[in-house]
């Protein structure tokens, strides 16, 4: 009677433990769709570019912009230093 029991409750366990990695799998897959449906900061106005993307130094820019005039401020460092 024991034996059946501890086997009902592995089954139970089994399920449970079956469910919580589905759970999981599909919440991951929730949260990869999210990301994935990124918003754009070309082709619309510059205030809201630099809402949905802002820049790491509170500059009024986009991130993307500000990186790229780091990158250029960089380059131009490096090769005057030559």
């Amino acid at each position: 009677m024991e034996k059946r029991k501890e086997n009902v409750e592995r089954k139970i366990d089994k399920r449970k433990e079956k469910e919580e990695k589905k759970r999981f799998k599909k919440d991951m897959k929730k949260k990869e769709e999210q990301e994935e449906e990124a918003v754009p900061v070309f082709e619309v106005p510059l205030c809201l570019a630099v809402q949905r993307c802002p820049a790491h130094d509170g500059i009024q820019l986009p991130a993307i912009v500000r990186e790229c005039i780091d990158q250029i401020e960089v380059s131009t460092v490096r090769a005057s230093t030559g």
